[in-house]
C-alpha cells in the first residue's frame, strides 16, 4: 500500500541529511486514539489546548447531564484529528523555517528516504558534471540557500 510522504528541509542547514524529514500523509492511529496528548507530545501547544477544553468541558457537562451526543461529538473530533493531524504537523513545521522540498508516494518510509537521497545525489552530480547550454535548472528553493 503506497503513502505519499512530504519531504520536509532546514534552509542552509550544515547538513541536510540529518535536519530533513519525511512526514506521511496518512490517518494517524495515535492522533484518533489519544487525541490531545499526541497534539501536545507533537508540540501543537494551541490545538492541543482547545481539543483538550472541548473534549473535557464541553462534552463532558452534555455526558454529566444525560446527553450521549457528547460521546458522538468527541468521537467525531478523534476521528477529524486523526485524519488532518498530520497536516497539522506539515504545517507548524512550515512556520518554523522548514521549507516543503518534494513530495514522494512509496510503500514505507525506507524507501522514500532511499528515493530522496538517491535522486538528491544524482541531481547534484548531474549539475556539477554537466556543461553548457544543455545544463538543467536548479529548482527554486535549491538556489535560496537549501543546498
Amino acid at each position: 500500500m503506497s503513502k505519499t510522504y512530504v519531504v520536509l528541509a532546514k534552509p542552509n542547514s550544515p547538513n541536510h541529511f540529518d535536519t530533513t524529514l519525511f512526514i506521511a500523509e496518512k490517518f494517524n492511529i495515535f492522533a484518533f486514539g489519544l487525541t490531545f496528548l499526541w497534539l501536545f507530545y507533537k508540540q501543537l501547544w494551541w490545538q492541543g489546548l482547545v481539543v483538550s477544553l472541548i473534549m473535557i468541558f464541553g462534552t463532558g457537562t452534555l455526558i454529566e447531564h444525560g446527553h450521549y451526543e457528547g460521546m458522538v461529538i468527541n468521537l467525531a473530533l478523534s476521528v477529524w484529528i486523526g485524519f488532518s493531524g498530520m497536516d497539522w504537523v506539515i504545517r507548524s513545521k512550515l512556520k518554523k523555517g522548514y521549507v516543503m522540498v518534494h513530495t514522494l508516494v512509496c510503500s514505507n518510509k525506507t524507501e522514500a528516504y532511499l528515493r530522496f537521497f538517491n535522486d538528491y545525489v544524482g541531481i547534484l552530480n548531474q549539475i556539477k558534471t554537466t556543461q553548457g547550454p544543455a545544463a538543467p535548472t536548479m529548482p527554486k528553493h535549491w538556489s535560496e540557500g537549501w543546498v
